[in-house]
């Protein structure tokens, strides 16, 4: 039942408020799974998108309110089959080569969320938007395996051994807004 399911969303969103405000976190991470519908359905995109950015922008505002930094990740790419399956199953017949499991860049990258993430944190200081992207997608295609390691566990999240090569990535960022 998806409003049994939003209204669990809402509460576990009000405590996560509530919980940084007693706490007084350092930093807030936030991450989101773009939704993949409104590339499929083309009608709702515009209202969807509007309704996503304004959603984001009242997380961002009421977050504003404690005076956290926050560091808000585009999604990673993301595709509707699950990947090491894929790989599998090429590596086992001709039938299926692996050109077949990699994602396109545009497709997977949802470009327009990001935007609207990027528009729902105009204007606010206290947060920063973390891309990773051209890490994932270093071109038209995003890897799905590289030098042998399998980057995905599913269809969308990563592996533990490809999530530590970010470690790279993502540290000089959260030092910097942490001011180390």
């Amino acid at each position: 039942d998806s409003s049994f399911r939003e209204d669990l969303c809402v509460a576990w969103r009000e405590n996560a408020f509530q919980w940084i405000a007693a706490n007084r976190a350092d930093l807030v991470i936030l991450a989101n799974i773009y939704p993949t519908e409104s590339q499929r359905n083309p009608g709702l995109q515009s209202s969807s998108l509007e309704t996503y950015r304004n959603g984001i922008r009242r997380t961002l505002l009421r977050l504003a309110q404690n005076k956290v930094p926050v560091v808000l990740i585009r999604d990673s790419p993301h595709e509707d089959f699950n990947i090491p399956d894929c790989l599998a199953r090429s590596a086992r017949t001709n039938l299926f080569p692996r050109e077949s499991c990699r994602m396109a860049a545009h497709d997977a990258l949802h470009p327009e969320f990001f935007e609207a993430d990027r528009n729902a944190a105009v204007g606010l200081p206290n947060v920063s938007v973390l891309d990773l992207s051209s890490e994932f997608c270093p071109g038209r295609y995003c890897d799905v395996e590289r030098s042998g390691l399998v980057l995905y566990r599913d269809h969308q999240h990563f592996t533990r051994s490809y999530s530590l090569t970010l470690a790279a990535y993502v540290e000089p960022v959260m030092e910097r807004i942490l001011g180390r």
